[in-house]
C-alpha cells in the first residue's frame, strides 16, 4: 500500500525494522531535522547504508527504516547522524548477532 510505512515492509527474510530517536541532550528537545543514515558492516553480504525517514508517532519525531541483517555472524550497525546546519558527523555503533 502507498501509505505503508517506507512503503511497506520488504519481500524476503532477515528484513528488520531500525528506528532511531534523537534528543538534544542540553535541552532534552526532539532533534526534528536530522539526516539518520545506518551503515551495516557485514563481512559476508558486503556493507549496506540505508538513509532513515522521519516518522512521527505520539507526536514525537524519530528516523527509521527497513534494513536486511542475514547470517549468524555478528555484524557492526553505524548510524551517521547530521544535524541542520551543521558539518559535523556524530557516528554510534551497535553489535547486532541473531
Amino acid at each position: 500500500p502507498e501509505n505503508a510505512m517506507h512503503g511497506g515492509v520488504p519481500h524476503g527474510s532477515d528484513y528488520y525494522h531500525v528506528n532511531i530517536s534523537l534528543f538534544d541532550a542540553k535541552t532534552k528537545a526532539a532533534i526534528k531535522d536530522a539526516q539518520v543514515e545506518v551503515k551495516v558492516a557485514d563481512p559476508l553480504m558486503g556493507d549496506q547504508v540505508k538513509s532513515l525517514e522521519p516518522l512521527v508517532i505520539n507526536n514525537i519525531v524519530s528516523y527509521g527504516n527497513y534494513i536486511r541483517l542475514s547470517g549468524k555472524d555478528t555484524c557492526t550497525i553505524v548510524v551517521l547522524i547530521r544535524k541542520r546546519g551543521d558539518s559535523r558527523v556524530i557516528e554510534a555503533k551497535f553489535g547486532f548477532r541473531q
